[in-house]
């Protein structure tokens, strides 16, 4: 039995068709949905979550002819599961001897201490929201681009991109931290175009950390300039949201997780 390159082995096969036959009463190899059901969360050892039951009742429901499943079904979506979950329960291979595999976890640990983290933020928002002041705030230091420039921050005609990079260190843990600004977004008196240039920056740095892990020869080591988090800083206006606030957001949020932040939050 398979599903696509997964393959069962005969011991999983066996324990499969002994619990099939206890609700098999009939003996003519068929189960009802809701027995096919009870029995995937039997076989698998434990209680299965909200969405493994849905799909799992999805699967057998597109099998199923007059509310039952044969039992070449049941393999087929027993086998599809475990495709994509470790939680095996009674279908799991026992060790003969230990081979130590609980060390894992503690080399990866070690592997990624070796190589840090990176972490970019983008912080997005009009001047005077406390950009700056939050961004100090988190990380403990000032790490802001306007902290870091030597001349005062001038807002600049069209909205741009600029990037300002550290690498800081708690406890022997690194960060490698790239903090995302744009200035001039929201100041202008037309701001129907402002978030393009955002979009436009996030969407190439997915491409291109895309086009590098695509690669016919791969770069040992690929500098993940993609933004994991957007901060959004929305101005004291009142109880509603500004139309371009809403209209950006729901553009944004197809790309990239967003934080709003509100002056009061500040």
């Amino acid at each position: 039995m398979s599903h696509s390159n997964f393959i069962l082995t005969q011991a999983q096969c066996d324990v499969l068709a002994k619990s099939f036959h206890k609700f098999d009463t009939e003996e003519n190899g068929k189960i009802d949905v809701m027995s096919a059901l009870q029995l995937c969360a039997e076989v698998l050892g434990h209680e299965l979550s909200t969405t493994e039951l849905a799909v799992i009742k999805g699967k057998l429901e597109s099998r199923e002819d007059e509310g039952v499943v044969t039992f070449a079904d049941y393999m087929d979506v027993m086998a599809e599961h475990m495709a994509t979950t470790t939680r095996w329960g009674f279908l799991k291979t026992p060790l003969q001897s230990h081979i130590g595999i609980e060390t894992l976890p503690d080399q990866l640990k070690r592997r990624i201490m070796r190589k840090g983290f990176e972490f970019n933020v983008m912080v997005v928002g009009e001047s005077g929201l406390g950009k700056s002041t939050l961004v100090n705030t988190i990380f403990k230091g000032q790490l802001s681009r306007q902290s870091c420039l030597p001349v005062p921050l001038q807002i600049p005609p069209t909205v741009q991109i600029n990037s300002v990079c550290h690498l800081i260190e708690e406890e022997g843990v690194k960060l490698k931290l790239t903090l995302t600004d744009t200035p001039g977004f929201g100041d202008q008196v037309n701001n129907t175009k402002c978030c393009k240039p955002i979009l436009e920056f996030i969407n190439d740095q997915y491409e291109h950390y895309l086009n590098e892990e695509v690669a016919v020869v791969r770069k040992s080591v690929i500098p993940d300039t993609r933004v994991h988090c957007c901060v959004y800083f929305l101005p004291p206006t009142g109880h509603c949201l500004r139309n371009i606030d809403i209209v950006f957001l729901k553009k944004l949020g197809n790309s990239v997780n967003i934080i709003p932040v509100s002056l009061l939050n500040v």
